[in-house]
């Protein structure tokens, strides 16, 4: 028996191969298909929850601002009633104002100034009279 030659192939397990690159393909679909699935699923629940919150949201801001147009309406009728010439001239001559006289109003043309200058005459703002040195004859 020794140096008998056998004409049979031996095969002692029945292993079957598979095209691997069949069942990675197989693989990927049916991973893919699950996650299409679930991003479907996912936006048929998000997107009409998220637009019904922004209605919500539009709602709320519509409302907040009626409530300020309103608010604003009445602080200009009080703006308007406190500013009225009728109620500043009563109240001047309440504190003891005393009237205007258009012939001591001086106006002075901030064009041709500048900041610095401005400033200092706003700040310094003072009677005609006031305004000339002790020495001067009138």
């Amino acid at each position: 028996m020794v140096g008998q030659v056998i004409d049979r192939k031996v095969s002692n397990y029945r292993v079957k191969h598979r095209n691997r690159d069949e069942s990675t393909r197989e693989i990927i679909y049916v991973v893919l298909g699950i996650i299409l699935i679930f991003l479907l699923g996912l936006g048929y629940i998000y997107i009409p929850n998220r637009l019904v919150a922004l209605d919500y949201q539009m709602e709320q801001a519509k409302a907040e601002l009626g409530r300020l147009e309103q608010e604003r309406s009445a602080i200009q009728m009080m703006e308007c009633a406190l500013t009225a010439p009728d109620r500043l001239e009563a109240e001047a001559r309440r504190l003891g104002f005393k009237p205007l006289d258009l012939a001591q109003v001086h106006f002075v043309d901030t064009s041709r100034l500048s900041a610095g200058q401005a400033e200092r005459l706003a700040m310094n703002a003072a009677p005609a009279d006031a305004a000339k040195p002790s020495g001067e004859a009138r």
